[in-house]
């Protein structure tokens, strides 16, 4: 849980800033040539100057929390970074494990029918349903691994992402209209 608080803070720190300049953009409108501009300054800083700002705000918002919480136990960095993700550490024996929360299943779940919008979120989330498995709490974490054709599609997907934002990027930012 430490792991997602330090997260969180800093992305909750730049989504802040970022909802704060859009409402002022909006909330002010660019005066017309040759009047005096009123606008407060943090509107009237250039988008990129401001996003380096954002960026900068949210490493240093992140990092700072970071440093001040407690650093987690080596047992909740199971798979979570490179040098552990093919490493499954032993819970200690002392450590008893929460009981799992019950959740109360409609009348319609229970009769096997689900509504649409249900079965919609799941499909979109991926969700298939509880496995015997998952039941038990055995989940297998091996799961992780890619045949070379889906790291090659991947890394192709990745590099396309990449290289379109960099094309939009030169694009909509030199300052000439396009034809």
């Amino acid at each position: 849980k430490q792991w997602y608080q330090r997260r969180v803070r800093g992305l909750c720190a730049g989504t802040t800033l970022g909802i704060m300049r859009m409402i002022l953009d909006f909330s002010y409108s660019a005066p017309r040539c040759g009047m005096e501009d009123t606008r407060p300054g943090i509107v009237t800083l250039h988008y990129m100057y401001y996003a380096i700002i954002l960026f900068w705000t949210t490493i240093i918002v992140t990092c700072l929390v970071s440093y001040f919480t407690e650093r987690p136990l080596p047992e909740h960095l199971d798979q979570t970074t490179i040098w552990t993700k093919t490493v499954l550490a032993e819970k200690p024996p002392a450590q008893k494990e929460p009981e799992p929360k019950t959740v109360e299943t409609p009348s319609a779940e229970v009769a096997g029918e689900m509504p649409f919008y249900l079965k919609a979120y799941n499909w979109v989330c991926g969700f298939e349903g509880i496995k015997e498995e998952e039941k038990e709490g055995k989940i297998n974490f091996a799961g992780m691994y890619q045949s070379k054709g889906m790291r090659w599609i991947t890394r192709v997907n990745s590099a396309t992402i990449f290289l379109s934002g960099v094309v939009m990027y030169i694009l909509f930012s030199s300052g000439k209209d396009l034809p």
